[in-house]
């Protein structure tokens, strides 16, 4: 998954959580923009899982496999695509 995949959703206005799927099988909700952070384009980034909840998920881009929104699955794009 590219940078601009994830800052897509996560910069998107109104904001609609969504869903990010690794390869290792987690799916992590993020829940808000105030939630996910990154360097600027950089592919670690950092979700928080909720209020009350003090863990952080660090969540390396290129092992993304899917991200969902409103039931919509988006697929990895690779840098060919973009061309």
């Amino acid at each position: 998954m590219l940078v601009d995949n994830f800052d897509e959703l996560w910069m998107a206005r109104p904001f609609k959580p969504f869903l990010v799927s690794t390869d290792d099988g987690r799916e992590i909700l993020v829940r808000g923009p105030e939630f996910a952070w990154h360097a600027p384009a950089n592919r670690i980034v950092w979700i928080a899982e909720g209020p009350g909840d003090g863990r952080v998920r660090m969540v390396d881009l290129h092992l993304v496999t899917s991200m969902v929104i409103d039931g919509q699955v988006l697929l990895p794009s690779s840098d060919a695509d973009a061309a």
